[in-house]
């Protein structure tokens, strides 16, 4: 189990000088109490893409190039949902540029 691997590692003399964690040998040696702590204490920090794609609709898209919604009228969506392929950037700037283009799109639009 990692958390057994992390706590040896931690628990090194060249770890220990850095203390990089609380102390670990509070911690049971139990695998089933290990494992129940690591079901309740550790969560993700992912950032959800790709959930109505921007795609052509044969593949699996949910929204064209203009952010509409196929198959629905006067609906747009502008948020991460809509990009297909996770960024190697943090998807918050990719959300503003997005909601930056539509900005632009549509005062073009009212303009015109």
């Amino acid at each position: 189990m990692g958390l057994r691997w992390n706590r040896n590692l931690v628990g090194t003399s060249a770890m220990r000088s850095l203390n990089p964690a609380p102390d670990m040998s509070l911690i049971s040696e139990n695998h089933t109490v290990l494992e129940h702590l690591v079901k309740c204490m550790v969560g993700t920090g992912f950032h959800p893409c790709g959930t109505a794609a921007m795609l052509p609709r044969e593949n699996g898209g949910v929204v064209d190039v203009d952010l509409k919604v196929y198959g629905v009228r006067n609906l747009r969506v502008i948020d991460s949902s809509i990009i297909p392929l996770i960024p190697s950037a943090h998807l918050q700037s990719v959300v503003y540029a997005l909601a930056e283009k539509v900005d632009h799109s549509s005062l073009s639009k009212k303009r015109n």
